[in-house]
């Protein structure tokens, strides 16, 4: 519940005496919870710090790239147009960080470093997705 999430946040920045505590959003989790995404990262606003990006089927934490399983397939898949949006329309400035790490899993040793710049494209691409979606708002 990102409410209760907040206000945890809010009472241990309070005792701690500064913003020293925020919120790590898991894509993968949010997805086999069937969270809304758009509502929950909007929920958490400012108090969310970091990402932890990966995808799944909607039914295991498989922990592969981002788009593997899209929303498009059908319901149960990540939503990543709704996080895009919603870290625009939440200001977010923080880390794109992924757990991609069954991506490798599924390729030949000789494939991972190409695997790993996959990865870094996606993260480059989705950086580019939340600042054209700024650009988008402002036309």
């Amino acid at each position: 519940d990102p409410a209760e999430a907040v206000r945890y946040i809010e009472t241990l920045n309070k005792e701690a005496g500064g913003e020293y505590f925020a919120f790590c959003f898991d894509m993968g989790h949010a997805n086999l919870l069937g969270r809304n995404v758009y509502e929950f990262v909007k929920d958490l606003g400012g108090h969310l710090q970091i990402l932890h990006l990966h995808d799944n089927d909607g039914l295991h934490d498989l922990h592969n790239m981002p788009y593997v399983f899209t929303r498009s397939w059908g319901p149960g898949m990540s939503d990543w147009p709704a996080l895009i949006k919603a870290l625009h329309d939440t200001g977010y400035s923080g880390v794109l960080n992924f757990e991609t790490c069954a991506a490798l899993f599924a390729f030949p040793d000789e494939l991972h470093q190409d695997v790993r710049k996959f990865i870094c494209c996606i993260g480059h691409y989705l950086s580019d997705q939340i600042e054209q979606s700024e650009d988008r708002d402002t036309q």
